[in-house]
């Protein structure tokens, strides 16, 4: 993560690098960023613009007329989002990451950006050794190429608890990242294992149930499994899956922090504010 995060901090994120239109009417932007060399912590402001949102109206408390506020076609209400990615010290492909809830910046739009900004950085010849490597087979002159893919892990959504109860939980897979030979002298080896399990057909499990369930199979196989990935269809019959740390799983379910200020705090801004992310930052120390 230290060297990911070390090459998108070398791309243009406050110009051709950083804006990205994901539908007709919605732009993301990298408004403003910052990186640490030290510590390779990169800060990030996003500002989301969404063209479909209404224009606001204000209305006046002393004469309680109200006005809009002038919203052109072409234009989208903006609202920043604080992004605070640090690489972790005990696993170099993992890194903490803290998303201001509200913008519609979400932990799945950091997996598809940071993919993005990757992808353009194997687009630097410079960078050809993040992405390109010799072949398994050792021929001479042979190379493989890879792209990097993102996966985060945690509570993505406040509503996860009645979804599941109100919709069809389908399966729950636990995952184990322990890597082992296939056999000696082999060109591959074993990256990932995982064990399925199913709720019976007439079942709403609770979270608590999906808890139980994973801590009664983890016992029984004396397996140790990094991961939950939860799939689900929720209320409106949409297909999801949620991923989880398998070591503290009510804490991956429920964690939210709410941050208070002495003053409000504009919505859209165009520099990282350092009270948001000061506070952010002292989240990561606790």
């Amino acid at each position: 993560m230290r060297e990911v995060l070390t090459l998108i901090s070398k791309l243009d994120l406050k110009g051709r690098h950083g804006a990205f239109q994901r539908a007709e009417t919605e732009l993301f932007q990298i408004q403003d960023f910052h990186f640490n060399p030290a510590t390779c912590e990169l800060q990030l402001l996003i500002n989301h613009a969404d063209k479909a949102l209404a224009d606001p109206v204000f209305k006046n408390f002393e004469n309680r007329r109200v006005r809009n506020a002038g919203k052109e076609a072409i234009e989208g209400i903006d609202v920043s989002a604080h992004v605070l990615i640090r690489p972790s010290t005990m696993d170099t492909h993992e890194a903490l990451l803290l998303v201001t809830y509200g913008s519609g910046v979400t932990a799945k739009l950091i997996e598809w950006l940071l993919g993005k900004l990757m992808g353009l950085a194997g687009g630097d010849v410079r960078n050809k050794s993040f992405f390109e490597f010799r072949h398994p087979s050792g021929e001479a002159g042979k190379f493989y190429s890879v792209k990097y893919r993102f996966e985060c892990v945690g509570h993505k959504s406040q509503k996860l608890s009645d979804d599941l109860v109100r919709g069809n939980l389908q399966s729950v897979e636990l995952i184990s990242k322990e890597p082992s030979s296939i056999d000696a002298g082999s060109s591959f080896f074993v990256a990932t294992r995982t064990l399925n399990i199913k709720p019976v057909s007439t079942a709403h499990p609770t979270l608590g149930a999906v808890i139980s369930a994973v801590r009664t199979v983890t016992k029984s196989t004396h397996e140790r499994y990094d991961s939950v990935r939860v799939r689900f269809k929720d209320a409106n019959d949409t297909q999801r899956e949620e991923l989880f740390a398998a070591n503290d799983l009510e804490a991956a379910f429920v964690r939210k922090e709410r941050l208070k200020f002495d003053t409000d705090l504009p919505s859209q801004q165009i520099r990282i504010n350092r009270t948001i992310m000061t506070a952010m930052r002292e989240l990561c120390d606790e």
